[in-house]
This record gives C-alpha cells, structure tokens and sequence, in this order.
C-alpha cells in the first residue's frame, strides 16, 4: 500500500474548432481528437461565443472568414472576458491576404493557411502548451507542403 495520495487523473485539454467549412472542421477534429485532445465543434461567431463559456476552451482554432462576422472578432471579445483572456488561439484562413492583419491584435498566436497540413495543425495547437520560455514569438503564415492536408 503506498503513502502517497491518490491523484486525479489529468483532463484532457480541450480545442474549439471554429470554422464555418463543415469538412475543414471535421478534419481538424479528426486529427486533434486523434492526438487527445476534446473537442468542441461551432461555425459562426454566434456558436463561438457560446462555447467558449461553456466548453471552456485551452485553445481555439479559429477560421478568420466565418459567415456572421470575422474570426478576429472572436479573439478581440476573447481578450476582453478574464476567464479566456489566456486562451490560445491558432487562426486559420484561405485568404492569402493576410499580410496587414497582426496576428496579436486579435489575440492569435499564428495564422495558417488553408489548406493545411495535419502536422502543421498540432504543431500550432502543441505551441499553446509549450512552457512559456520555449516558446518562438508570433509567426507569420508560410506556404508548407500540402500532403496529406488538413482542409
């Protein structure tokens, strides 16, 4: 019998996948969920709100282009409620014109480009969990190999 108390197990961290691109967001959830992660699905800024106070997200993947508004939308109402401000977001878009948009402004760590690769994907997410001094600065999109893409 040991001395030591009982743990409790670790939950698992949870990812809201944001994206009005029903198959792009089923492949996100494939791939992460694959990786451990629970996973919570929305596809509007609506749908986002909601679930970023009951899910209560570690990280969110969050498509830029949704149909009720812009996905930075989204992180701008992020930084200002307390129990989300720290909440990582990994930004996600098809528009290549995202050359003036900073990533910060709206509180994503990156922006990738659609379509993407599933290892880019949990690279980003895994970013979110990296302790702090690990950690490179906010990066910029760039153009990765597509095989075996994520939509």
């Amino acid at each position: 019998m040991s001395n030591s108390p009982a743990q409790a197990p670790e939950r698992r961290r949870r990812i809201l996948i944001v994206d009005d691109d029903e198959s792009a967001r089923r492949d996100f959830c494939e791939a992460l969920e694959a990786a451990g992660f629970e996973v919570a699905e929305a596809w509007s800024v609506v749908q986002a709100m909601r679930l970023l106070l009951s899910f209560k997200p570690d990280a969110v993947v969050l498509d830029l282009i949704l149909p009720d508004g812009h996905g930075s939308e989204v992180g701008r109402a992020m930084q200002a409620i307390v129990t989300t401000q720290k909440t990582c977001v990994v930004a996600v878009t098809r528009s290549t014109a995202t050359e003036a948009l900073d990533p910060g402004s709206f509180g994503a760590r990156t922006i990738l480009l659609k379509p993407l690769a599933a290892e880019a994907l949990l690279d980003a997410v895994g970013e979110c969990f990296a302790p702090a001094e690990a950690r490179d600065e906010v990066q910029r999109p760039e153009a990765r190999p597509s095989l075996g893409d994520v939509s």
